[in-house]
């Protein structure tokens, strides 16, 4: 079993929609600060179909915690490395 933290959502930096392969619903991918201020926290949200993702895209962070992060409320839940 993977060990986790919950951790407060971090600073938006960027939000957008896309159309990807002439989708009828946008996706919303969201962009936030990473939690060391090096990198970034990618979400995206699929609009009409309810999925939402969560990616850390941080080479300092990604050796500390998994690359994908949940939601835990209005803050993430993020899984630790197994080292």
């Amino acid at each position: 079993m993977l060990k986790s933290k919950i951790v407060k959502k971090t600073k938006l930096i960027n939000s957008k929609e896309e159309y990807p392969d002439n989708a009828n619903h946008p996706t919303i991918i969201n962009t936030y600060e990473c939690f060391c201020g090096k990198g970034i926290i990618e979400e995206e949200i699929v609009s009409g179909f309810n999925d939402r993702f969560i990616s850390l895209e941080c080479e300092h962070c990604e050796k500390k915690y998994q690359s994908f992060i949940d939601y835990y409320g209005n803050d993430w839940k993020v899984y630790l490395q197994n080292n």
